[in-house]
């Protein structure tokens, strides 16, 4: 088996064991001990109760990975269509490259930023009901903190996105300029 594969192999074991554990005994340990009324959920609850608890964990562990590599890491910046177009030799200011980076911005503003008011509004709506009152402190604390928290790093991203778009498209503008300018690129 070669290296790429011992290390996939490894690491989706490894996952796999520890959302299981987590499943099994780290989400039915804890939740007993936040909320009194665990106990008392038929299987099939507990095992709802037990997914969205591993799935917030799942969530919350790869928006720490996600952080630490939007902070860390410079190849976080590459697109995947970037990276084929640079292969394919395209230079930064080739149409389909301006096209894909304006298109990538407007998308994403439009699926991670403008949704933000609708779901806090959502959220905000539900303050004080029966339902949210059920609810432990903790697992409260954890819903508001976990939004707060993934849309501070979209704010971050959008941030960054716009930025790189607009120097693109003002740098491709600018040797536009030149060319228009003498007839000939500088």
């Amino acid at each position: 088996m070669d290296p790429i594969s011992q290390l996939v192999f490894t690491v989706s074991l490894t996952s796999l064991l520890a959302f299981q554990g987590m499943f099994h005994g780290l989400s039915p340990w804890a939740s007993s001990r936040i909320s009194s009324g665990f106990w008392q959920l038929s299987r099939k609850q507990k095992i709802e109760w037990n997914s969205r608890i591993v799935s917030t964990l799942h969530a919350f562990i790869v928006g720490l990975f996600c952080f630490y590599i939007l902070l860390f890491d410079d190849a976080v910046n590459l697109d995947p269509v970037c990276w084929f177009f640079d292969v394919l030799g395209y230079p930064k200011s080739s149409k389909p490259n301006l096209a894909n980076g304006v298109l990538m911005a407007v998308t994403f503003f439009l699926v991670r930023i403008v949704v933000m008011p609708f779901y806090y509004g959502r959220m905000y709506s539900v303050f004080g009901t029966q339902a949210f009152d059920r609810v432990s402190r903790g697992a409260r604390v954890a819903w508001v903190l976990s939004s707060f928290c993934l849309d501070i790093m979209n704010l971050m991203w959008m941030h960054r996105i716009g930025r790189g778009c607009f120097r693109v498209l003002h740098s491709s503008t600018r040797c536009k300029a030149l060319v228009d300018k003498n007839g000939k690129a500088e």
